[in-house]
């Protein structure tokens, strides 16, 4: 028998499977991560364009309720209406599974 220090071609296979094996199980949650990271930007945006527009209600008034549409990077809606002594913001849009996703915020008048 002859000394061999080198991988034989089964070792090598086998190495390559597992390896294979386990990038197949991470590649679907790779996806899903993904996804949601790309749901939470949209989250995000409507936030601060929700934010930004009652700042912009605050100095100068409109009667209500309001209807904005925002569509420069994602198709937000944008509703103002009065409720009590608070002005209820609320953004709209569709996410990516194509359901409707709304986020609501309230300030004082």
């Amino acid at each position: 028998m002859r000394n061999s220090s080198g991988f034989t071609f089964a070792e090598t296979v086998a190495a390559f499977s597992i390896i294979m094996i386990i990038a197949f199980t991470l590649y679907p949650a790779l996806i899903e991560i993904r996804l949601e990271q790309r749901e939470l930007a949209i989250k995000r945006y409507a936030i601060a364009t929700l934010h930004d527009q009652f700042l912009l209600q605050s100095e100068s008034p409109s009667s209500y309720p309001h209807l904005i549409s925002d569509s420069n990077d994602y198709d937000i809606t944008i509703v103002f209406k009065k409720e009590n002594q608070f002005i209820k913001g609320c953004a709209a849009w569709t996410s990516i599974d194509r359901e409707k996703k709304e986020v609501c915020l309230n300030a004082p008048q």
